[in-house]
């Protein structure tokens, strides 16, 4: 589907959105669209979380990691998180 923790129901015919919280499945519910369900999971308490996460600092990269991104910048190549 292109969006995090959305799946098609090919027996409903419908999109799911559902986690998995401590080896658990948490069903967040059915939509008509892949957009509705991964709205439904952005809003839900662990789509949150995980934006939160994003918008944490990320750490210096090492020594061994700067001159990898220096080497494919080099290349011509850019590395993406």
């Amino acid at each position: 589907t292109g969006y995090k923790n959305v799946t098609f129901n090919r027996s409903k015919n419908k999109f799911q959105a559902e986690v998995q919280d401590g080896g658990k499945r948490i069903f967040l519910g059915c939509f008509d669209t892949a957009k509705g369900a991964a709205t439904a999971y952005a809003r839900s308490e662990y789509g949150r979380a995980d934006a939160a996460k994003l918008l944490q600092p990320r750490p210096a990269p090492t020594a061994a990691g700067a001159e990898a991104i220096r080497q494919a910048e080099r290349e011509g190549l850019t590395l993406t998180t």
